[in-house]
């Protein structure tokens, strides 16, 4: 069962805002909270895409490897994608590390459950 708090969030996704709410349902149904604090590496450069996430809320900075760690290339926040060229690229690691700015609240979606909705709900994996 979801939690009621996540799945505030997802219905108040401007992404997933687009979906009518029983498909928004469905597909959130898919995704797991992941909830991150205040400077936890979300994402780290070089790592296999094997899973992506929506921010619901809170603000992740960006890093490039060759970056010190002081400095952010960006900083996303609601409604941003993580990881998503690595994911569907399916081609090479990650190319930057995501670190959480504060609290940091996501829909994470695995490769092992994208891959078994794409087989038992097709119209789902579709909508991303």
């Amino acid at each position: 069962m979801m939690d009621r708090d996540f799945q505030a969030l997802l219905d108040h996704s401007g992404l997933l805002s687009r979906l009518d709410p029983l498909s928004r349902t469905a597909l959130g149904m898919h995704f797991q909270a992941a909830r991150f604090a205040p400077g936890e590496v979300v994402l780290e450069a070089g790592e296999t895409g094997d899973r992506m996430m929506l921010i619901l809320s809170g603000q992740v900075e960006i890093h490039l490897p060759d970056q010190r760690a002081d400095q952010v290339l960006t900083v996303l926040g609601p409604d941003s994608l993580l990881g998503e060229v690595a994911f569907f690229g399916r081609v090479g690691g990650r190319t930057a590390t995501a670190i959480a700015q504060g609290e940091v609240v996501a829909a994470l979606l695995t490769r092992v459950t994208y891959d078994h909705m794409v087989q038992v709900d097709p119209g789902a994996a579709e909508t991303l």
